[in-house]
Parts: C-alpha cells; structure tokens; sequence
C-alpha cells in the first residue's frame, strides 16, 4: 500500500467513523415525533425539549428493556404472562349532518375562521348526548364572540408556534402557551394562530375553533385570554394564507394561516408589530407549564403565582370543553356506557403498544401485558364495580408491528410476541368482556368519530379520536392507567379538580390510588 492509499483509506476511514458516531448520538436523542421516549399514538404523547426543540429522547432497542421478561424478573407476587401462549381468542352511533362554520356577517370585512363548505343542508337542531345542539345557533354565537375587541381595551398576539405531536403533548403546550400569554400581558389571541395537528392521521392543522368550545372559553374572560379572529383592518402587520383540503365528496376544508407581512429589516421581536407575536422560542410555553406543575407540587402555586394557578384549575376544571358535535359523541357514549342501571363505566388506558416497551425510562413502573393489569384490577374489584369497561390504546400501532412480524423470514422477535399477545389479550377481553363476561368490554375514540356521520370530524379522526377517549376517561367512574403516560397522567389531574378520584396507576405490584381522597394536589408528571 502505497503513502497515498493510506492517506486517502485513513481519510475516508474517519468520515465514515464521524457519520457513525453521529448517526449512533442521533438515534439516541431522536428528533423524530415517531420515536419520542414516551410517544404515545393517537391519544397522548410525553413531551420533552432535546437541544431546544419539543421531541423526547428515545433510546431504540429490539428488545424489551433488560431482555425476555419472565416471571423470575417479577416483583412478588406479580404474574407475567408469557408471550409464547396466546389466550383464547361495537359501538353506537347516530348519523349526523356535517357543522357548516362559514362566515357570519360581522366577518365581513375579516379572513376569518374555517369554512366548512359542504352540499348538505345542515339540520336545524341537533340532539348531541344530553344537549341540543343548533349549528345555526352556534355558529352565530362562535361569529360573535370572535369579534375582536379594540387595542385600546386589550393586548393581543399572534402565536407563531405549532403544536406537534399527540393530544396530550399538544394539550400541554396549548396550558403552557395560554400561561405565556398571561405572562406577557396579552388577553386575547388570534384565533387561526392556534392550531392542532391531526398527527398519525392526515397529520393538517386543525382550528381550535373546530375542535374545542371557544364561545364557552371566551365567556371565562377576563380570567383567560379569549380567541379573536384576524381582521386586516385591525392586525394591520398580519396576512392571510388560505389553505383547502379535501374531505369526501364535495366537501372541502379551508383554514387560514397568519403569516407577518412586514419588511425584511422589520425584527416582530424589537419593532413595533401589529400584533406582537408569541412563542420566540419553541419551548417557551412548555417551559411555562412546567414550571408551575413544578410549583403546585411543592404547594407554592396558590401562593407564589396565584392568577397563573387559577388559569390551570380553570382550564381543567372544565373551561376548555370539546367542540358541541364532539361533546355530543362524547355525553352520548358515557351515558350508554353507565347501562340502564347507571352504575357507569371503568375507562382502562392500556398503556402497552411495542413503543412504550421499548423506552428506558421509569422501567419500574411500567407494566408490559395487558392481562398483568386486568389481573390487578380483579385483586382491586372481586366483583365488578362498573355495567362497562372502555379500554384506551393505540390498536393501529399493535396491528401493523404484527403485520410487520407476519413477514419476516427468520420469524418473530421477543417484542414481536409480546406484541401480538397483548394484541391477542386486547381482542379477547372485547370478545368475551371481562369478570367472567359479566361486563362489556369495547373500544371507542376514533372509530366513534368515524361511525358518527359528520365528515369532518371523520376525516380529522385522530385528533377528534383522541379528544373523545381523553373527556370519556374525565367522565367515567373508575379511571385505571400508568403514570409513566401523559394521557393517563392529565386525565386523571383533570379529574382530580372535579372531585373525582377514583383514579388508579398500575404498576408492577398492583394497583395504586393516584389521588388519594386526603390529597391536596394533583399528580406530577416526571417519566
């Protein structure tokens, strides 16, 4: 080999062993929302900041975490099944018309809110769960209280951001960026500049007008900034790009996005803009929001940042509420659910999709099969305390990882197996239902939303999906999950403001009340 040559092999020698250094340092600390260390599909996901941006860490493994889980690894007293046996292996809906959000006259002179344009005549009233809902009706309140109100009676901002990932990361980040704008004086917030990402289905942007109750959230103003549509006359340093996407048939979704039309040396940030924005940094309202779970666990909350603490309670406590049409889904479904003896139902967020198995944070706490946690259940409830169980997971993750393993050629792996048993486990209890087939079991969330009729929300399932299951879980009986799941954790904080506490994490020696009735906080989320 001549000087040369091993000049050159020990040159392309160190670039290879850089890309791979770097690759293995990537990998390690994902940046991918596919892989965040508690990435939860469809109905939650565990946020994190890795180098100033909103993705968790995720370290990947073709295993479960420390091998082959067996029952020699258990803790006392705790059965795991083994993946190598596999157990013996519906919903309502009322059709309905699609919501019609077009513009209102006071919009006139506005690029305002969503346009829902469809060639279905919607239905004067609308019986949604225990309400009536009258999209008309609504539809002129949502136009009304959009209204701007003048700069000389309120600041307001335009928030830059976007919300990624599941419901429960976007949900924390929608707390965090409420309590930015508080922080920073602003009581009102442009509408169309908060959005919601319909991530893992056709991962659009959502209006938080389309999916969330806003002439029930404006009406808690002044204590929480209320949303206002964008009005060029007004926003005068703001423009409007329109977007449209289509749904089925001849109806199309339009929604709007606030972009700043200022000149190329105007800095939004030092200069005077009209609105000023919101969110300089990308994790500034995750910060936010973790700094005051922080503070109510210390109890200093109340104390320390008293306007902030009542924005959080009241936003749990029920200010932010889904959208009518969900909403309806939603009361409909518990009220089935309850039986004719209302005796209610159990909401069990199964926690165990091959993601989860695969993350090496809080092991301790985790549970792997689905039957280790009905095993709990039973210990904890002889007899069955609910008419139904509604059990929470991401059948969509459990369902392609077993295509996946049907394929291969050398045969399944260990996750592979313990996927399919829990899958198989999942499908049984829906089956066969749960203490010796004296209780229903089913499962809900996005298959509700499709079944319902509207084609928005059908189309938008996942976000839509994720909001039903999390308001079922606020509002059933007896809620069971994992406190390593952000799903599992909000829900049951949530529930916790509402006097209900009959809320239980599963862990590898049984079941654990999360709020206690002589507690006086709610949980904190640390995995």
């Amino acid at each position: 080999m001549t000087c040369k040559t091993a000049i050159k092999l020990t040159i392309v020698l160190s670039i290879v062993s850089a890309a791979l250094n770097w690759y293995i340092f990537f990998q390690s600390n994902n940046a991918s929302p596919l892989s965040s260390s508690s990435h939860e599909l469809d109905y939650s996901q565990t946020s994190g900041i890795l180098n100033g941006s909103w993705w968790s860490r995720e370290k990947q493994s073709n295993d479960l975490i420390g091998g082959p889980i067996t029952n020699s690894t258990a803790p006392s007293g705790v059965h795991l099944a083994r993946p190598n046996t596999t157990p013996t292996t519906t919903t309502d809906s009322t059709p309905r018309r699609s919501f019609s959000a077009t513009m209102g006259a006071d919009a006139a002179n506005s690029s305002s809110s969503s346009s829902l344009s469809t060639t279905t005549t919607t239905t004067t009233t609308t019986t949604t769960g225990n309400n009536h809902y009258n999209p008309q009706e609504y539809e002129r309140l949502l136009q009304e209280t959009l209204i701007p109100l003048p700069d000389s009676q309120v600041n307001t901002t335009n928030h830059i951001r976007t919300f990624m990932a599941g419901l429960c990361n976007q949900y924390q980040r929608f707390l965090g960026t409420v309590l930015l704008a508080h922080k920073n004086g602003y009581g009102q917030i442009i509408e169309e500049s908060v959005t919601w990402k319909d991530t893992f289905g056709t991962d659009a942007f959502v209006y938080t007008s389309k999916l969330w109750d806003v002439v029930h959230w404006n009406s808690f103003y002044p204590t929480l900034p209320r949303f206002a549509r964008y009005d060029k006359n007004i926003h005068t340093d703001l423009t409007i790009v329109t977007n449209k996407k289509h749904i089925e048939n001849d109806t199309i979704y339009e929604w709007n996005e606030t972009k700043y039309n200022v000149s190329a040396n105007h800095d939004i940030w030092k200069d005077v803009t009209h609105p000023p924005p919101l969110g300089q940094h990308p994790n500034q309202g995750e910060i936010q929001y973790r700094q005051l779970m922080k503070l109510i666990d210390y109890g200093k909350a109340h104390t320390s940042r008293p306007e902030e603490y009542e924005i959080y309670t009241t936003i749990l406590k029920g200010a932010l509420r889904p959208h009518p049409i969900l909403q309806g889904i939603i009361d409909k479904t518990a009220t089935s659910l309850g039986g004719t003896n209302k005796n209610g139902f159990m909401v069990i967020h199964a926690r165990v999709e091959p993601d989860m198995a695969r993350q090496q944070v809080c092991t301790d706490k985790k549970v792997y099969f689905m039957d280790n946690i009905t095993d709990m259940i039973y210990r904890q409830f002889p007899e069955p305390p609910v008419e139904t169980v509604l059990i929470v997971f991401a059948r969509s993750l459990l369902e392609r990882m077993e295509e996946n393993a049907q394929g291969k050629r050398r045969g399944r792996n260990h996750l592979d197996k313990v996927n399919k048993y829990n899958l198989d486990s999942i499908n049984n209890l829906l089956e066969n239902g749960m203490w010796g087939g004296k209780v229903k079991v089913i499962e809900a969330g996005s298959e509700l939303v499709q079944n319902d009729g509207d084609p928005f929300y059908r189309r938008f399932s996942n976000i839509a999906g994720g909001i039903v299951n999390f308001f079922l879980a606020v509002q059933s009986k007896i809620l069971v999950g994992t406190e390593v799941s952000t799903f599992s954790t909000l829900s049951m904080n949530t529930r916790f403001y509402r006097e209900e506490r009959e809320n239980y994490f599963y862990r590898p020696d049984g079941l654990h009340s999360a709020t206690p009735p002589d507690s006086n906080k709610p949980h904190r989320f640390v995995c």
